[in-house]
């Protein structure tokens, strides 16, 4: 009988991801040697192939990158007025993310939680990462809503009936239509809580904005978009033993996005909504205590079913009921709430012997968000104020976290506290707040799910890119062994053709022997009549020369004659 898979558990699995890591390492150390040893061929086009052994080790270095940087994913959806911003900002332990009473969540945003030790005296600052991409769409998005105030004409009345909906979103559409300083500048890096908010809230708005006033294919290619989204670097407190499970599994990475209610508006909203439900390990849903069991009971239940169907997996659903400190005598009990909530909305099963089927977890996000901000705030005092005596009023949060834990009655009969008595009730604030037992139980399902996945994938990878190696390389071996007997052939052929050349070349120096022959026969013939006609020709010269001579001599004897004899007749 096959033997059950073991499970995988949190435990086990950072030492499976150090071997995963080690295997992909050595798997790339192979392909660094294989290509260097290739690295002298010179192929035209070859360097570009994706089968190149760099373009494997290239592949095999990004999934090495996506384990050492292992991501824990999780989207919290929350219908209207449900807690999700608080109970963001309450892991975080800061007010990052904006609230308010209507729909506030256009565009994903990511928050990534890095650990921090309060026993170091190190402040980290959250900041807020936009990609340029994103930075030069959302410039885009304004300077086209401008152009479209102008041509339309639309005045503050207009704006106001086109947003009657959303009345909110006039004031920042005169910002965005008068260019108004009161603009935030979008930058690649936005540090500190209060700027963050503010940029965020311009985002969503402007997005928004757009989409009801415009709404045309400026987001039909979405793909950029949802790979840039904007992502917060958040400092996260680590309380008891968080900080090791964090630290050894990888990024806890928060995502507050848009509503299933918020994904029928749009068929951008809705790309995005089931983009992020696509790669979610676990999706986790926010119900409000106060209205569970009320008539709004048929439309939360229909939102949920938008997620089941949209994830197609039953099991990726967890729920928090939030605000249960305002639970009173008669209202349901912890067990009765788990149950409503497997029974109404058909989350987990509250009767199971499985612990993974638990996932219903009751929370009180402003108090977990008062303990986290204030043991943030205390450590920023103890930090820059060591020599001063240490007073609660300066703390920001302060009041409130001591009304929380004492009462109202502590501003009459304010007890006397040690910091380090203060920082016992911040964490015992903590664990009640129930968020705790929820990370705890959240992160561990994380692990079971999008870990051995991620494992899987990276491994899967590295023996597909391993396979592709060892082609490349019998290519190359076959390439070698071909142009080897390639080789042999060619010069047996320039063999056979230097032999058919020196017999030409000899054939040829033979005809040249005789042919030279011929010439010089032919130049001595040549010459020796050319010598015979010279002789002739010059003894001619010669005789009609002297012939000359002897008749010129004869003309001049004649004349002399007769005058000589002349002359004798004349003496006689």
């Amino acid at each position: 009988m096959a033997q059950m898979p073991t499970p995988i558990s949190s435990r086990s699995m950072p030492e499976l991801r150090r071997m995963t890591i080690t295997c992909l390492q050595q798997c790339a150390g192979i392909g660094d040697q294989v290509s260097d040893l290739l690295q002298n061929e010179q192929v035209p086009g070859h360097m570009d192939n994706e089968n190149h052994a760099s373009s494997i080790v290239k592949r095999l270095k990004i999934e090495i990158e996506k384990v050492v940087n292992f991501e824990l994913r999780m989207p919290i959806i929350a219908p209207m007025k449900a807690g999700k911003s608080t109970i963001l900002n309450a892991v975080v332990g800061q007010n990052l993310l904006p609230t308010r009473n209507a729909a506030m969540t256009s565009i994903p945003t990511e928050i990534v939680l890095n650990v921090i030790n309060l026993k170091e005296n190190k402040y980290v600052e959250p900041y807020l990462k936009l990609d340029r991409k994103f930075i030069d769409r959302m410039n885009q998005l304004q300077d086209d809503l401008r152009q479209h105030f102008n041509e339309k004409a639309i005045s503050t009345d207009d704006m106001k009936k086109k947003l009657e909906r959303h009345t909110h979103l006039v004031e920042t559409a005169e910002i965005i239509r008068q260019k108004s300083s009161k603009c935030p500048t979008l930058d690649t890096q936005i540090y500190g809580s209060e700027r963050i908010r503010l940029v965020l809230i311009f985002i969503n708005d402007l997005i928004r904005i757009y989409e009801c006033l415009i709404r045309n294919n400026a987001f039909s290619d979405t793909k950029d978009l949802l790979d840039a989204l904007p992502r917060i670097y958040a400092p996260y407190i680590a309380i008891g033993n968080d900080e090791i499970i964090h630290e050894s599994l990888g990024n806890l990475v928060l995502v507050d996005t848009p509503g299933p209610n918020e994904a029928t508006t749009s068929s951008f909203l809705k790309e995005i909504f089931h983009s992020e439900l696509e790669k979610a390990a676990i999706i986790l849903v926010v119900l409000n205590f106060k209205s569970l069991n009320t008539e709004i009971d048929d439309s939360i239940a229909t939102k949920i079913q938008t997620i089941r169907d949209a994830k197609h997996d039953d099991d990726s659903l967890y729920a928090i009921v939030n605000q249960v400190d305002e639970r009173r005598k008669g209202d349901m009990t912890p067990q009765q709430v788990k149950e409503f909530v497997a029974r109404q909305f058909k989350i987990g099963h509250y009767d199971s012997l499985d612990q993974e089927q638990h996932r219903v977890f009751e929370t009180q996000a402003l108090r977990a968000l008062l303990a986290k901000q204030f043991m943030y705030e205390m450590k920023l005092y103890e930090t820059s104020n060591r020599n001063e005596n240490f007073s609660i009023e300066k703390i920001t949060c302060g009041e409130d976290f001591m009304t929380q834990v004492y009462g109202i009655s502590w501003k009459w009969n304010k007890p006397k506290t040690t910091c380090e008595e203060l920082h016992v009730m911040a964490e015992r604030l903590w664990e009640e707040s129930g968020f705790q037992s929820f990370l705890h139980e959240a992160i561990d399902s994380l692990i079971k799910k999008a870990a051995p996945r991620c494992l899987k994938s990276a491994l899967k990878q590295c023996k597909y890119n391993n396979s592709q190696l060892q082609d490349n390389l019998k290519m190359r071996k076959n390439a070698m062994a071909a142009n080897t007997h390639k080789l042999h052939r060619e010069i047996a052929e320039l063999e056979n053709d230097s032999k058919e050349l020196k017999q030409v070349m000899d054939s040829q120096r033979i005809n040249l022997e005789t042919v030279k022959k011929n010439i010089s026969h032919l130049i001595q013939q040549h010459f020796y009549q050319a010598k015979a006609d010279g002789k002739k020709d010059l003894k001619q010269l010669f005789d009609n020369a002297q012939i000359a001579d002897e008749e010129f001599e004869r003309n001049i004897q004649q004349p002399v004659h007769a005058l000589t004899g002349t002359v004798v007749c004349i003496r006689v």
